[in-house]
């Protein structure tokens, strides 16, 4: 169980940190204010070493990546610029941590 979760440049969350998470969360808010995000985040630190979770995550929301320029939007701002970090507390585990770096050519 997660303890805690930081965001940073996933989607439309900057800097995003929650401390005290427990068994059962609520998030409330409105439309694209980034609840969704935080699930997926964690989705994907569950399962960090699954390269294609960012894939599944996509298609969550009925999203095919049919050219590189499609992961732009795992991407703050749509930009490959702001890598992503992501890191939770896991109360059996310790800390988890993934930096998600695109490998691209100039021309994109």
């Amino acid at each position: 169980m997660f303890k805690s979760i930081e965001i940073n440049n996933f989607r439309g969350i900057n800097t995003l940190k929650i401390d005290e998470l427990s068994r059962i969360n609520v998030f409330v808010g409105p439309n694209n204010s980034g609840k969704t995000t935080i699930i997926e985040s964690l989705f994907i630190l569950t399962g960090m070493s699954n390269p294609r979770l960012s894939l599944n995550v996509n298609a969550f929301r009925d999203v095919l990546h049919s050219e590189e320029n499609d992961f732009r939007l795992n991407f703050r701002g749509l930009n490959f610029d702001n890598k992503i970090y992501l890191s939770g507390f896991v109360e059996k585990d310790g800390r988890r941590s993934l930096e998600i770096t695109p490998i691209y050519s100039k021309g994109m």
